[in-house]
């Protein structure tokens, strides 16, 4: 791959979390090695999303975050942070119940009403709740 890499243009107003995620991809890339196309054909984007990566215009995708991560060999939640999203928790690997596995790998994507809706539900069959009317 080749060692010629463009140096870092910063436009506008970022946020420290941008900023962070930029610095990391281009240390990536220059620990590579790689140029913005080598690095697209290794997440399998379009060149032009790393740009806008790159120039602080766009950020990864949940999913290619993820890829990202499995690329250099970090854990996922490090570039879901630097990119600005919650992290996924770690979850045991003794969740039998593959529907409570599905629920806790995927609660990112859950919206809010869901979740509250699901913390009742817990609680209920938990019998957190107070009896009402008793």
């Amino acid at each position: 791959m080749s060692t010629h890499l463009c140096k870092p243009r910063y436009h506008g107003r970022m946020s420290a979390r941008n900023e962070s995620l930029r610095a990391w991809l281009w240390e990536q890339l220059r620990v590579h090695e790689w140029t913005r196309a080598d690095f697209a054909r290794a997440v399998g984007i379009d060149p032009a999303q790393v740009s806008r990566w790159m120039n602080g215009k766009d950020r990864p995708s949940r999913d290619s975050a993820i890829r990202i991560a499995r690329l250099f060999d970090v854990h996922p939640n490090y570039v879901l942070e630097l990119a600005g999203y919650e992290t996924v928790p770690d979850v045991p690997i003794d969740l039998s119940d593959p529907l409570i596995s599905f629920a806790a790998i995927n609660q990112h994507r859950l919206t809010s009403a869901q979740k509250r809706a699901m913390i009742e539900m817990a609680k209920q069959f938990l019998g957190m709740e107070e009896s009402k009317g008793e």
